[in-house]
């Protein structure tokens, strides 16, 4: 192990850990309580990003499938826009839950039909024209 040499990073990391992992804890927290908001239909929806495995996604589905009990559509990778309109359509009902949208936000059309859903409907009945 002396033969190794840490990086400044991992050193930082190593220094640090309890103080990072109280953190990750403290955002996995406001995380939870944003699907939740959802789940209960306080707002329509959040985007939610960062560094890769820190648990975004398997948070978000914790919440919902071992706290809320609450059904939801899952989709993760890449979906056309006329996919992305069809799934918003068949499950206008439901909590949708889109992982990995890279794809989506490199096309004008599928944002556009993204942006639509996600806007708070202003009509007695509670409908969105998407």
């Amino acid at each position: 192990m002396d033969d190794i040499q840490e990086s400044p990073a991992v050193r930082r990391i190593i220094d640090n850990r309890t103080a990072l992992l109280d953190e990750l804890k403290s955002r996995q927290a406001i995380l939870r309580d944003y699907v939740r908001g959802v789940a209960l239909h306080y707002s329509t929806g959040p985007y939610i990003y960062g560094r890769p495995g820190t648990a975004k996604t398997h948070t978000v589905r914790d919440v919902l499938d071992r706290r809320l009990r609450e059904p939801y559509q899952y989709r993760c990778g890449h979906l056309t826009p006329g996919g992305l309109f069809e799934l918003l359509e068949e499950y206008s009902e439901s909590l949708i839950l889109l992982d990995d949208l890279a794809e989506i936000f490199k096309s004008d059309v599928a944002l556009q039909i993204l942006l639509s859903a996600l806007e708070q409907p202003t009509t007695p009945d509670r409908t969105r024209v998407v």
